[in-house]
């Protein structure tokens, strides 16, 4: 019995193709799996840097006070409105060194907030989160 040699060439160049192909395969879904585990790990670094902290109750108090702003961040007011006697969540983002803030005037984050600011019988902080540090924290 005599073998084809063409045949036997060929088959050995296919083989040869298709183990070249898996390995550049292989190691592009490896390049690419590395890839992905490093930018979550730079991405949670990076959420872990720029969480904001929660301010001591102290300097809400001297805020609802003074309504002056001692850091820059988040802050988180509870509205009531005259009338039906409901309350409203309202968030605001404000830098240091503001003074003597009239709250009705503030730009909120939600159209809500906004809208209603106006007729809100009582405005007041209840949390500050804040991307940095005060003087007066901790």
């Amino acid at each position: 019995m005599r073998l084809n040699n063409r045949g036997f060439a060929i088959v050995g160049i296919l083989y040869t193709l298709y183990v070249l192909f898996l390995l550049i395969l292989l190691s592009v879904l490896g390049a690419l799996s590395v890839k992905k585990r490093m930018l979550e790990q730079y991405t949670r670094s990076i959420e872990e840097s720029y969480q904001g902290k929660n301010q001591s109750s102290e300097i809400i108090n001297t805020f609802n006070n003074s309504h002056n702003t001692y850091v820059a961040g988040k802050y988180i007011f509870q509205m009531t409105y005259n009338g039906n006697n409901t309350t409203n969540e309202c968030s605001a983002y404000l830098k240091k060194g503001l003074e003597t803030i009239d709250l009705k005037n503030i730009n909120y984050t939600t159209k809500d907030c906004n809208t209603y600011k106006q007729t809100a019988q009582n405005i007041v902080l209840k949390e500050i989160i804040s991307f940095e540090e005060s003087d007066n924290n901790e």
